[in-house]
């Protein structure tokens, strides 16, 4: 883990409380008390910079949060594809995750 790119990200970077509740379900899973997950595109671009921050290519670690997470883990790689070539189909496999 890269400490140094984790709290230059949180000091600098454009966060909301689900990319916070990716690192701080990586830092210490045990006291988690952030279950947030993204909402739109904008929540996803977050998620995205913050798994970019602690070097790691999915969220498999965010599985155990909810039933959200959970799915939005499967899809990862689908919705990092499509948020970089057509918001419309990333805002749409995001609301099938968080249905």
């Amino acid at each position: 883990m890269n400490n140094f790119r984790i709290i230059k990200y949180l000091l600098e970077g454009d966060t909301g409380m689900s990319s916070k509740a990716i690192i701080n379900q990586y830092i210490d899973s045990t006291h988690n008390t952030l279950f947030s997950y993204p909402y739109d595109c904008g929540d996803l671009k977050r998620c995205i910079d913050a798994v970019n921050s602690l070097d790691l290519d999915n969220v498999n670690h965010m599985k155990v949060i909810s039933r959200q997470w959970h799915e939005i883990s499967k899809k990862w790689f689908e919705l990092n594809i499509a948020f970089k070539s057509d918001k419309n189909e990333c805002y749409s496999l995001l609301k099938e995750c968080i249905k």
